[in-house]
């Protein structure tokens, strides 16, 4: 390996390493393994969302569909007065 080649290799290497911790994030914030905790701001709307069936748990939920069951709450299509 020429040492131009041994230079793109590293180049290569730090690039896969930024974009893995990038992927790591992203799919954190997008819960894609289903183990991340929503935020407390969401815990009346998926209470009223699951009282109402929409849904069954909120342990798979994105935050995308976590933002839509807080819209819907706010519009009020779930019963605010779960408990």
């Amino acid at each position: 390996m020429t040492a131009e080649e041994k230079k793109e290799f590293e180049e290569l290497k730090a690039a896969v390493k930024e974009r893995d911790v990038r992927i790591v994030a992203l799919e954190a914030r997008l819960n894609i393994d289903g183990k991340q905790t929503y935020a407390n701001g969401y815990e009346q709307a998926v209470k009223a969302a699951k009282a109402a069936g929409a849904i069954k748990t909120s342990a798979d939920k994105s935050k995308l569909e976590l933002n839509m069951i807080q819209m819907l709450y706010n519009m009020g299509l779930f019963n605010k007065e779960v408990k």
